[in-house]
């Protein structure tokens, strides 16, 4: 779509079926929306605004797996892999370009974006990233081009699991029966209960490059990188009906 005073305004639609040769789902369903902003109205400075929105069904193949809950192969029906199963997810991206002065250039942009994966009972839940990149670039190419870039990520994983500290389920007395313990919907005991994890990630990267025309047929690069992560979890077990 043309808009008047150097806007710029795009629309897209896909559509992706996948057909997957895997225990815990056959098939999945993407459809990804996007809206895309461009602005060049100003001489030496363009902007940018993408939103995305990404829609994903899922045929869960586990989800007759065990006879009932006092068999092992029943967790499979909660238990999801996030690369495949259903997930709503919401994506921006802001960016913006300086022509700064001659021979220098100048770049932001910052992407955020988050994905529920709403069918999930056991595995991930949730996830966040936020993201801001820098970069410059000074110098002519035919002499010397000097580029460098800055980056933080900040990740937040959330997910939830199920322990059961026992090959088969505790017999409940005085009936002497199984109890339904590869239910996570079930109460939780001193050793069968569900846990909840928050993983939370920051990483800091930056870079310096540079390229130079040693001759006519000749052509020198280099680069040095230098990235820093650290990470933390937070673990949440379930309480008993006691408060323990």
């Amino acid at each position: 779509v043309r808009m008047p005073h150097d806007n710029r305004l795009n629309f897209a639609y896909e559509a992706q079926v996948a057909e997957r040769n895997r225990e815990d789902t056959t098939r999945t369903h993407d459809d990804r929306y996007a809206i895309e902003w461009k602005n060049q109205s100003m001489e030496r400075i363009s902007t940018r605004v993408k939103v995305q929105s990404l829609q994903r069904r899922a045929d869960v193949a586990s989800a007759t797996l065990g006879t009932d809950p006092t068999d092992p192969a029943y967790l499979q029906r909660t238990l999801m892999r996030y690369d495949v199963t259903a997930l709503h997810q919401t994506q921006v991206k802001l960016g913006v370009d300086v022509a700064a002065a001659s021979n220098l250039d100048l770049g932001a942009e910052v992407v955020l974006k988050k994905n529920h994966y709403t069918d999930t009972v056991l595995g991930r839940t949730y996830d966040e990233r936020h993201e801001l990149y820098l970069t410059l670039a000074y110098g002519d190419m035919r002499t010397l081009r000097i580029s460098a870039f800055a980056g933080w990520e900040l990740v937040r994983y959330d997910s939830t699991h199920r322990n059961i500290s026992a090959g088969t389920c505790p017999i409940i007395a005085p009936s002497l029966t199984p109890s339904p313990c590869f239910d996570p919907a079930q109460p939780a005991t001193t050793t069968v209960y569900n846990w909840s994890a928050t993983d939370r990630d920051r990483t800091r990267t930056a870079g310096l490059g540079f390229d130079w025309p040693a001759g006519d047929r000749l052509m020198v690069r280099g680069s040095f990188i230098w990235t820093r992560a650290e990470g933390a979890v937070a673990v949440n077990p379930q309480t008993l009906t006691t408060g323990a």
